[in-house]
């Protein structure tokens, strides 16, 4: 009797531990302190995560589902620097497993954020979210519900913990299993605790709604794209930040109306030496919407930058990119049109800037300051280095930048420079995937 009292004890468990809605998720730390990130679960349940949706091929699927992977999980090193999923590799099989190299995530992290929404949709998914480290215990912690789930890591020499409402110490299913069948071995089915009601007992205790209230949807602003001071609104649904501009800059320039207070009159040289000459086009103010990634991460196939805004700057003021027009004609032939801060309006009236933007590296900021963003949202720089060295194309990749730690990204991320030569600030595309832009 008490075998099969056994048996039928662990069945539930063994055929519920086997279900496809059962993942894990490990952050895992090396003797080299580089952290991976790995995600294991059923192919059902990744294809669930797709919308069930048809592919031409296996790797269609699998570039699709590296980078839903990529958009649904969201890791961050303090308060503001984003930790980039990075490189990609899938094995495909009824257990599928995914790795990514994290990067902007430091060697010596204490404590750090994690947010999972990959299978936000499927409401009986149960999760085992695992923090494995060499120099430590690893931890491991169910999550439960619809999984859009956040939580704060800390890394201790003593162990590591949680601070998260939704999760609870999986070791607990380890000693709450042998306690409940002691229980059923000790009491008969005839007493009130049966078989089905120790296992409704046991998988009540594992997964506790009043333990796993998702998460909302965190719509706070990163407090690095609080620098844009001339938006007339900044917003973010937690994937995309909206910026709201009216294109003004907000200095003197002789491409105002002579009756605007910002009017100035100009007879100097501009940017290469070039005698400054007026072109016909006035300031008229526009109304635009950019939204850019607020987690950028490299593009598999790296798109061209347009004619028109390939960007914002800090002062609400748009990046076109190396052309002058049609059929990419050399941008020498306008430069005599950039005013005394090196920006100018096209034919349609949108003022912009397609070389360093003077107002900002000589009055609001630095030649090594925070310039704006690109629409595939990375950061853009002035010409110099924090250390007031210029840079120059041979610092830069074919895309006119590089990664390193800045004041605003102490953990480092990928970003542009504008530099004094062409192509003056992006070279052979975006590094990239480009958001929106309305007009």
């Amino acid at each position: 009797m008490r075998r099969l009292l056994i048996l039928l004890f662990f069945l539930p468990l063994g055929v519920f531990g086997h279900s496809p809605q059962i993942s894990t998720f490990a952050l895992v730390r090396d003797t080299k302190g580089q952290w991976t990130a790995h995600l294991s679960a059923s192919l059902e349940a990744f294809e669930s995560a797709l919308g069930n949706k048809k592919f031409s091929s296996a790797e269609a699927f699998q570039k699709e589902l590296i980078q839903q992977v990529k958009s649904a999980i969201k890791i961050k090193s303090g308060v503001l620097q984003s930790v980039t999923l990075n490189d990609g590799q899938c094995h495909l099989g009824h257990q599928t497993d995914l790795k990514f190299t994290l990067i902007g995530l430091p060697a010596d992290a204490a404590t750090f954020s994690v947010e999972n929404e990959l299978f936000k949709e499927l409401n009986s998914h149960l999760m085992v979210f695992k923090v494995i480290d060499g120099a430590t215990e690893s931890n491991q912690f169910v999550l439960q519900s619809s999984n859009h789930f956040s939580a704060q890591v800390h890394i201790q020499p003593t162990g590591i913990t949680v601070d998260s409402e939704q999760a609870f110490n999986y070791y607990y299913l380890l000693f709450i299993a042998p306690i409940l069948l002691l229980l059923l071995l000790k009491y008969p089915m005839k007493k009130s605790i049966s078989v089905v009601t120790l296992a409704t007992l046991f998988f009540a205790c594992s997964t506790d709604d009043s333990t796993v209230t998702p998460a909302a949807s965190s719509a706070e602003v990163p407090a690095v794209y609080k620098k844009i001071y001339g938006a007339s609104s900044v917003t973010s649904d937690g994937t995309t930040i909206s910026i709201k501009v009216n294109g003004l800059p907000d200095h003197k320039s002789p491409y105002y109306a002579t009756t605007n207070s910002l009017y100035q009159s100009y007879s100097g040289l501009t940017f290469g030496g070039y005698n400054f000459e007026k072109n016909p086009n006035s300031i008229i103010e526009q109304s635009a919407t950019f939204k850019i990634p607020v987690n950028p991460v490299m593009a598999t196939n790296h798109a061209a930058t347009p004619l028109g805004p390939i960007g914002i700057a800090l002062n609400g003021v748009p990046f076109f990119n190396q052309y002058a027009g049609p059929n990419n004609q050399e941008l020498k032939g306008e430069m005599a049109g950039f005013d005394q801060f090196y920006g100018h309006p096209q034919n349609s009236g949108v003022y912009h800037y397609h070389v360093e933007p003077l107002h900002l590296t000589t009055v609001k900021s630095t030649k090594s300051g925070l310039m704006g963003f690109l629409l595939d949202g990375f950061p853009v720089y002035g010409p110099q280095e924090e250390t007031g060295s210029a840079v120059t194309n041979a610092n830069l990749d074919v895309y006119h930048g590089h990664s390193h730690a800045t004041v605003d990204y102490p953990n480092g991320i990928y970003h542009y420079h504008f530099t004094s030569e062409a192509p003056y600030l992006n070279g052979n595309g975006f590094y990239g995937t480009p958001g929106t832009l309305t007009q």
